[in-house]
């Protein structure tokens, strides 16, 4: 109620609205500061162009009669503070089959661009999206997404296919919130849901939820198929994250992750291999992480930094959660004294 933790501040646009109100274009730029006038701070929100954070512009072109999203384009652009510009962060055209009466399709075609053209020329992938099952709450419980080259489905350009399984348990707080209990990914490389063809299965299990519904404690396996002795599907890590400071979105202002390898057998290793406490400091308005600093051990207890990284991202993610632009700073002790390196890491065609 004090208002002085900012998420973002969103200033919206709607253009193109129809007589029924669905809106044709909508403009939504985020803002990393603000100010509101008033000892309430219930006056007058200002801000300036230089706090920008990026740009999305959404321009449906077909809806239902309920007002559903057939047809749309999405073209965000993230603000380089450095020079004052937008530049191109990711662009898609979305295309759903029709809803049914509660309002969910069971289909959806994704095609990602390397430009905000969206011309054949820019075409990057596509994404052939099978929504198979939903709960009550309308989370999607089983679906399948297949990634290809190619603007239709077509092997020549086939990528993987991922089967998603989302498993609510009997916390209807955490499924309210759309939060799973054990949430399964298996990537295939091909449409054959086989172990011969699996890449690999990532089980994310969570074990403790707060009051809230949010995740507390968490174990992640990825199992990795052998190819070399054909010994089939083995475990090849572990990671356990303890999420601590949960704020009202769900976003861990700390965390402790254990991280353990296996054996030739795929049998779990006692021993870590690494250790880290993480210091997330500041969140944007879709979860990411704008500043953390990772402090990394051989294990719980040790008293010697392998390493301690500062890391900034403030420059928006691309949909997929990739930063736009990073820059890590890398120091060997806590005090931050000795610097290992700094790396200026910017990402593009994602």
């Amino acid at each position: 109620t004090a208002k002085t933790s900012l998420i973002d501040l969103k200033v919206i646009t709607n253009s193109e609205i129809s007589l029924s109100g669905n809106v044709g274009v909508s403009t939504i730029v985020r803002y990393s500061a603000a100010a509101i006038e008033g000892g309430l701070k219930d006056g007058k929100i200002n801000y300036l162009p230089a706090d920008m954070v990026d740009e999305q512009v959404i321009t449906t072109t077909l809806f239902d009669l309920r007002g559903n999203a057939r047809e749309q384009n999405i073209v965000k652009r993230w603000h380089d503070d450095k020079d004052g510009l937008l530049k191109f962060s990711d662009a898609q055209r979305i295309t759903n089959d029709p809803f049914d009466f509660h309002d969910r399709t069971d289909h959806a075609v994704i095609l990602s661009y390397k430009d905000a053209s969206l011309t054949d020329a820019a075409f990057g992938e596509m994404q052939d999206i099978n929504y198979l099952a939903y709960d009550k709450f309308g989370n999607v419980g089983l679906e399948t997404i297949d990634t290809y080259t190619t603007k239709a489905a077509d092997m020549a350009g086939f990528v993987d296919h991922k089967k998603i399984t989302n498993d609510y348990g009997d916390n209807p707080v955490a499924q309210r919130r759309g939060n799973a209990t054990v949430s399964t990914v298996t990537k295939y490389n091909s449409l054959t849901e086989l172990t011969a063809n699996e890449i690999d299965r990532t089980v994310t299990a969570t074990t403790l939820f707060n009051n809230m519904g949010y995740a507390v404690d968490q174990t992640v396996d990825t199992f990795v198929v052998d190819r070399v002795d054909s010994r089939g599907e083995l475990l090849a890590s572990e990671k356990l994250i303890h999420n601590i400071d949960i704020n009202n979105r769900g976003d861990a202002m700390s965390q402790e992750i254990t991280s353990y390898s296996t054996d030739n057998g795929g049998v779990l290793i006692d021993t870590p291999v690494t250790y880290q406490l993480l210091t997330n400091r500041t969140f944007d308005g879709d979860h990411n992480i704008s500043n953390q600093m990772i402090i990394t051990y051989d294990k719980k207890g040790s008293l010697e930094p392998l390493d301690v990284q500062e890391v900034r991202s403030e420059s928006g993610f691309h949909r997929s959660g990739v930063a736009n632009e990073q820059v890590i700073a890398t120091y060997s002790d806590t005090a931050k004294t000795s610097l290992i390196d700094l790396k200026v890491i910017t990402n593009s065609e994602i």
